[in-house]
């Protein structure tokens, strides 16, 4: 069963091509990505307060692909962006920003990965 168009701020069709229909799988990555995602965050704040640029970078690379798995195709261009920041290692509100950005979004994502795991769980 597809759930997609209930879904508002994540696609799964891509997700649902790397797993070729495998809901088993595609469930344990939707619970992988709710679980790294409270830990970029929190280690982006941390880098961010720390003004270390490398762990920035690693991490907005991190989850600018974990956002592509789900289809957050523009949140994931957004931390290519502080991805690309960080590695020249400028100073810029931007860093705040888009992590600001992150933080709101991904809990949307979660949100719309927990009504799927809800209804697919009980199907």
């Amino acid at each position: 069963m597809r759930m997609e168009t209930k879904l508002r701020h994540i696609s799964i069709s891509y997700l649902e091509k790397i797993t070729e229909g495998d809901k088993e799988i595609a469930i344990k990555i939707l619970n992988l990505f709710i679980v790294q995602v409270g830990e970029n965050i929190e280690n982006l704040l941390i880098a961010l307060h720390d003004n270390n640029f490398q762990k920035i970078k690693f991490y907005a690379h991190k989850a600018k692909n974990d956002l592509n798995i789900i289809g957050m195709d523009s949140l994931a261009e957004q931390m290519k962006e502080l991805e690309i920041l960080a590695k020249k290692e400028l100073p810029s509100k931007r860093y705040a920003e888009i992590i600001s950005i992150y933080i709101k979004e991904s809990q949307l994502a979660i949100d719309d990965i927990n009504e799927y795991l809800n209804e697919n769980l009980n199907s």
